[in-house]
């Protein structure tokens, strides 16, 4: 995890253990545009409010990610 201006930002690695899925899943879900990330270097990296906002539209609205 990096922190720019009291923001939280996680790698694909980070987010896939924390959520127990795939790498891949998280991917997808980063080229589906259901997750934003942003590149730095060869590394992507989520902000952890799109996880957050993602979570909690999926929960309201039953959709699956």
């Amino acid at each position: 995890m990096i922190q720019i201006n009291n923001e939280s930002f996680y790698t694909v690695d980070e987010i896939a253990e924390r959520m127990q899925v795939s790498k891949d899943a998280v991917r997808n879900w980063i080229r589906k545009g259901q997750v934003n990330a942003s590149k730095l270097g060869k590394r992507l990296y989520i902000p952890g409010k799109s996880i957050k906002d993602t979570l909690e539209k999926n929960l309201i609205m039953g959709e699956k990610i």
